[in-house]
């Protein structure tokens, strides 16, 4: 299960413009996927330690963004 999981989490990674834990979160429940964002965090630092030369700025960014941190760093932006 962790295997098909993880590549579905890669496969919408690279067919969505995803920003946040959270919007992965709602894809892979739309895939059939029922995860809590501690799951997708684990995951995502797996897969980033794999697959580092070729999912390295997607990956890392949905690791360290949740939709707090995202909205904080839009608002220091202005």
């Amino acid at each position: 299960m962790k295997k098909r999981r993880h590549a579905k989490i890669l496969e919408l990674i690279n067919s969505h413009d995803i920003e946040t834990q959270e919007e992965l979160q709602t894809l892979l429940l739309n895939n059939g996927y029922e995860v809590t964002q501690a799951t997708i965090s684990r995951a995502l630092l797996k897969i980033y330690r794999k697959k580092a030369d070729m999912f390295i700025l997607p990956v890392k960014r949905i690791i360290t963004k949740t939709q707090g941190e995202q909205a904080e760093y839009l608002a220091n932006q202005s």
